[in-house]
């Protein structure tokens, strides 16, 4: 391009010589076109700089473009190696999973097969331990219907116990122990009930007694009552024998009279003295029977624990005997002393 614009623009040396009109015309049209020339030479000097600058540019633009296609081809070569090697270790990763998932679908099978095996021998063992639970209900029903009525008797006690424990039933079994464990207590309870009932006897016996003496006792206190008021008709007739006395011809007037009187009375005191001391040794017999059946009642009472509440045959039986005889027993006395 350079080269054209040179061939193109000439400078002319040569001047043409006309008269002085022309040649002044031609001399500026020259002058001017010689300007020209100068002006279009600048402008190509300067054109020729822009383009070489521009050239320069276009250089530098086409090194800078190299370096960024060469760059983003290495980042794209990077990101293409980068991007294989993903997708390898996914496809790896993949795989892993894809044989982890075969492997757990054949363990889930797995387990499965054994679970449906595990809840089919529960079902099995659920309707065994059913059946087991209504034979046991039954058997259950079966014993309790047979242990209601665990009495026998002696001979089928002995004939009970010459067979083996093996051979014997549940219930003859349970009834054989019963027996063994409640015998010695039934004798012991048969002893006791006769014992009692002698007891029961003697004390009735007893007590028909005492009430037979407690009457016996009020009619003697009943006799000592009288006694006494003889006693004191005879201590007024005292006094006024005493009276009597002073006068002179008291003794030989009345001396058979106050005799006979004197030894009356003599004989009567002698005899409520035999009788106090009779009276005496009753109250004292009786207190100490009276004792030795209430020691020989408690003993019982220690030895079957379960009549402990049981109340004495006289308490039952005499309920108003308890006290009275008690009261003539300290009264008597008292009397025959006066």
């Amino acid at each position: 391009m350079s080269g054209d614009a040179s061939a193109e623009v000439s400078v002319p040396t040569d001047l043409t010589v006309t008269s002085d009109g022309e040649s002044e015309d031609g001399f500026a049209a020259s002058r001017r076109h010689a300007r020209e020339l100068q002006a279009l030479a600048s402008d190509r000097a300067e054109l020729q700089r822009t383009v070489e600058k521009q050239r320069l540019e276009l250089q530098n633009k086409k090194a800078q473009i190299a370096a960024i296609t060469a760059q983003n081809e290495s980042a794209v070569a990077s990101a293409i190696a980068q991007k294989d090697d993903i997708i390898s270790a996914k496809q790896i990763q993949a795989n892993r999973l894809e044989a982890e998932l075969v492997r757990t679908r054949e363990e889930l099978s797995t387990i499965k097969e054994r679970a449906a095996r595990e809840l089919a021998q529960l079902a099995q063992k659920c309707a065994t331990f059913q059946e087991t639970q209504k034979k046991l209900t039954f058997r259950h029903e079966e014993l309790r219907s047979s242990l209601t009525n665990l009495q026998i008797s002696e001979s089928e006690y002995n004939r009970l116990r010459r067979v083996s424990a093996q051979q014997l039933t549940l219930q003859q079994f349970t009834a054989l122990r019963v027996y063994e464990l409640v015998w010695p207590l039934k004798i012991k309870v048969n002893e006791l009930e006769t014992v009692k009932s002698s007891l029961e006897s003697s004390l009735a016996a007893k007590d028909l007694d005492l009430k037979a003496r407690s009457d016996q006792c009020r009619k003697q206190q009943q006799e000592l009552e009288d006694l006494r008021s003889k006693s004191e008709h005879y201590a007024s007739q005292l006094l006024n024998l005493k009276e009597e006395q002073r006068s002179d011809d008291y003794k030989a007037r009345n001396y058979h009279r106050v005799k006979s009187e004197r030894d009356q009375l003599e004989g009567e005191r002698e005899t409520l003295t035999r009788k106090s001391t009779e009276l005496e040794l009753l109250v004292a017999t009786l207190k100490k029977e009276r004792s030795l059946l209430e020691e020989r009642f408690g003993e019982l009472k220690d030895i079957n624990p379960w009549r402990q509440n049981m109340k004495r045959p006289s308490e039952l039986q005499q309920p108003s005997l308890k006290k009275k005889p008690i009261v003539c027993w300290t009264e008597c006395p008292q009397e025959l002393v006066l």
